[in-house]
C-alpha cells in the first residue's frame, strides 16, 4: 500500500472515531429545558452567605381574564362599545377590532400571544402584563368561552403574522374560510 492511501485511511478512521465519541456524548447529555429559564441574580456582595440564584420561568400572558375586582376602574372604550352595533357595518367592525389590538401593541410593544380567539381576547380584556383592559370583560359578542364573534355569530380568526402584524379574518356570511365574502383586516 502506498503512503498517501495509508494516511488517508488513518485520517478517515480518526474522523469516524471522533464522530462516534461526539454522538455518544450527545446521547448521554441531559435534554434541553422545555421552556427558557431566566436566572435572577442576587445583589448581595460576593463572598457573603447568600442563597444561590433562583431560576424563574418567564412571564406569560394568562389564559383567563382577570376578575372585575382585579382590574382598576377603566371607562369602556368607545370602539369596543361600537362592536355589535347596528350602526357599524361588518366591514368597519373588523377594522375596529384591529384598532383595539393596535392599542394593545402600542402599550406592550407587540401583539398578544395566543393560539385561540379566547386567548387573544383575554389579553385584550386585561390578562396582560399591565392588567390593562382594552376590551370589556362582558360584551354581547363574547361567547361563554370568551371568543369574540363576528356579525354572523362565528368566532373571528386571529393570526399573528409577526410581532408587528396581526391578521383578523371573519368567514363572512357563508361561514366558509378563504372564500370571496371573507372579511380581512388589515386589507
Amino acid at each position: 500500500m502506498n503512503r498517501p492511501r495509508l494516511l488517508t485511511a488513518a485520517a478517515l478512521a480518526v474522523l469516524i472515531l471522533l464522530g462516534a465519541l461526539w454522538i455518544s456524548r450527545k446521547a448521554g447529555s441531559p435534554p434541553a429545558p422545555a421552556t427558557p429559564v431566566q436566572v435572577v441574580k442576587s445583589n448581595a456582595a460576593p463572598g457573603t452567605d447568600t442563597p444561590p440564584p433562583v431560576a424563574q420561568a418567564p412571564q406569560r400572558i394568562a389564559l383567563r381574564p382577570p376578575s372585575p375586582d382585579q382590574l382598576a376602574e377603566v371607562p369602556p372604550n368607545p370602539m369596543a362599545a361600537a362592536i355589535g352595533s347596528a350602526k357599524v357595518p361588518p366591514e368597519r367592525e373588523i377594522t375596529l377590532v384591529l384598532e383595539l389590538f393596535q392599542i394593545y401593541r402600542r402599550e406592550f410593544g407587540a401583539f398578544p400571544a395566543g393560539e385561540t380567539n379566547a386567548q387573544f381576547m383575554n389579553a385584550l380584556r386585561g390578562a396582560n402584563p399591565g392588567r390593562l383592559p382594552v376590551f370589556p370583560l362582558e360584551h354581547p359578542r363574547l361567547d361563554a368561552a370568551g371568543n369574540l364573534a363576528d356579525p354572523w355569530g362565528r368566532p373571528y380568526l386571529f393570526h399573528a403574522v409577526s410581532r408587528d402584524r396581526l391578521e383578523i379574518r371573519s368567514m363572512g356570511p357563508d361561514g366558509e374560510i378563504h372564500t370571496v365574502d371573507d372579511l380581512i383586516a388589515p386589507r
